[in-house]
């Protein structure tokens, strides 16, 4: 914090992939690997209101993959050399504001540079390369929270992200975007807070064309659950 209003943030978020494994018209690959993503960030507050404005930034950051491929997954496995995944820098803007008395509105606007932070696998003897085809992505959600008591809070929120289109050349691509509804609850006793939540998807249909072949995904949905403890000193 550098004065009641104006604070700066930094941290490190942790991705891991373990025995991951993704199986193309071209061959079946397993992949793991893990790195740090720095991240960065700056807020402004307004505790009168409510008001709360936070900007938060992750470097691009390169993932050495420890990489095997066959021609399909009943095949004996055999190393890669020079497997590399890149996570995307990202930018989220965070607002929240009260708009009347124990009523809270808030979003947010996050964007990742994925064109250029994609999967890379190298040829492997018999076993062609493979990689994604990424598109730049924003994502933007809005939601409203209500304080019921002292100690309980319900929101629900909806977000959207745009995807790449509804065609796409990439063995990796699997959905074109997604709208999403959520509702969560926030329970607070002393200096503990309980939060629980749940999600509903929709994703974007798109249809798969490599190698000459083509695959339609399409009408999907995703549901998620999500519970935190916390507690404050």
């Amino acid at each position: 914090r550098i004065n009641e209003n104006m604070s700066v943030l930094g941290g490190l978020n942790r991705y891991d992939v373990s025995n991951g494994k993704v199986t193309t018209l071209t061959g079946h690959y397993v992949v793991s690997g893990d790195e740090m993503a720095p991240i960065v960030g700056a807020a402004y507050e307004n505790k009168e209101i409510a008001l709360r404005a936070e900007l938060v930034m992750q470097l691009e950051t390169d993932v050495t993959l420890t990489a095997q491929s066959a021609l399909n997954p009943t095949a004996a496995l055999t190393a890669v050399t020079g497997a590399k995944m890149v996570l995307p820098q990202t930018m989220t803007l965070n607002l929240q504001s009260g708009i009347a008395e124990d009523t809270l509105l808030f979003g947010s606007i996050h964007k990742a540079d994925w064109k250029t932070a994609n999967i890379t696998i190298p040829q492997n003897g018999a076993v062609a390369a493979t990689g994604s085809s990424f598109s730049n992505s924003t994502a933007y959600s809005i939601g409203l929270g209500r304080k019921l008591t002292d100690d309980l809070s319900v929101l629900g929120s909806y977000s959207m992200e745009d995807g790449g289109g509804a065609t796409s050349t990439s063995s990796f691509t699997m959905n074109d975007g997604h709208q999403t509804l959520g509702l969560a609850a926030r329970y607070t006793r002393d200096n503990m807070t309980i939060t629980g939540g749940y999600s509903y998807a929709k994703v974007g249909d798109v249809k798969v064309t490599s190698s000459g072949l083509t695959s339609d995904y399409k009408d999907n949905k995703v549901t998620g659950f999500g519970f935190k403890l916390g507690f404050s000193f």
